[in-house]
């Protein structure tokens, strides 16, 4: 498990990716579609979304 801001050392080294805003999951992302926008778009957003 890794606990990081950065991107580039998330999209680097993890699978899957899950995003956390306001105390709670967000999204998850699964490798083939990392991508800042939505990582960013999931980090300022209630709505929960799955890979």
């Amino acid at each position: 498990m890794i606990i990081s801001s950065d991107l580039d050392e998330l999209f680097g080294t993890c699978d899957r990716i899950l995003v956390m805003a306001h105390g709670e999951i967000a999204g998850e992302l699964a490798a083939p579609q990392f991508d800042r926008a939505t990582v960013l778009r999931l980090a300022q957003t209630k709505q929960r979304m799955s890979a």
